[in-house]
């Protein structure tokens, strides 16, 4: 993204042609249409985020209470059955009908939704299964109300992170997301290291002072650059 500048021009005068570099590299809110015409949308919606803090929250912790570090490829929540009172819980939480733009914070998924799940009286692999089941549900919900706005009849979903080697949650997000979308899963590489990168991403905008927060993406009144460097 960045190469070292060998010409005679001062670092400031590098830094600001850099900057405008970037700017047309990664372009955010709704006067960019240089996305659109890649075909991409990008969005939190909430709910992206929410996925992988429920994962790591509830069913980590559920998997800790037998003796394991997670539950590999989604195995015991597959042998669970779906609660509809403790999905009804979750399902009726405002925040879930509120229209995207949006976005929550850490702090929100632990009160309002991880507490819960793990409070909730009932046995692990039906915990596990019902947590499964309102991840794919609120993700493919976000993610199907995204295909009016994005060009083309087809479409890809690329999943990262440690969900995506959740095999039976894999499954359960195809079975609600729209056949028009395929769900891609990269290589580990990707899978494992996309956050990081994006981290260093978001400190590199940061860095020469460019938008790392979209309104169109996160429902926030303007763009912002989030972060402090240290």
């Amino acid at each position: 993204i960045i190469h070292v500048c060998r010409c005679r021009l001062s670092f400031s005068r590098c830094r600001r042609l850099r900057a405008r570099r970037l700017r047309r590299l990664f372009c955010w809110g709704d006067g960019c249409d240089e996305g659109k015409k890649a075909g991409c949308v990008g969005g939190d919606g909430g709910n992206r985020f929410l996925c992988g803090q429920v994962a790591d929250g509830a069913v980590a912790p559920l998997a800790g209470k037998m003796g394991l570090h997670f539950d590999e490829g989604g195995q015991i929540a597959a042998k669970g059955t779906v609660n509809p009172e403790l999905a009804s819980i979750i399902q009726n939480i405002d925040f879930f009908r509120q229209p995207y733009p949006k976005s929550l914070d850490n702090q929100w998924v632990i009160h309002n939704m991880i507490a819960p799940i793990l409070a909730f009286d009932d046995n692990i692999p039906n915990k596990m299964a019902t947590t499964v089941e309102l991840i794919a549900q609120f993700v493919a919900k976000e993610i199907n109300q995204l295909l009016p706005i994005a060009q083309g009849n087809q479409h890809q979903l690329l999943v990262t992170g440690g969900g995506a080697h959740n095999t039976f949650l894999m499954q359960r997000l195809r079975e609600y997301t729209d056949s028009k979308i395929e769900i891609i899963i990269p290589d580990s590489q990707i899978i494992n290291n996309k956050e990081s990168l994006l981290m260093a991403l978001l400190g590199l905008l940061n860095l020469y002072d460019i938008p790392n927060s979209s309104p169109s993406v996160t429902g926030a009144s303007r763009n912002t650059v989030g972060g402090t460097m240290v």
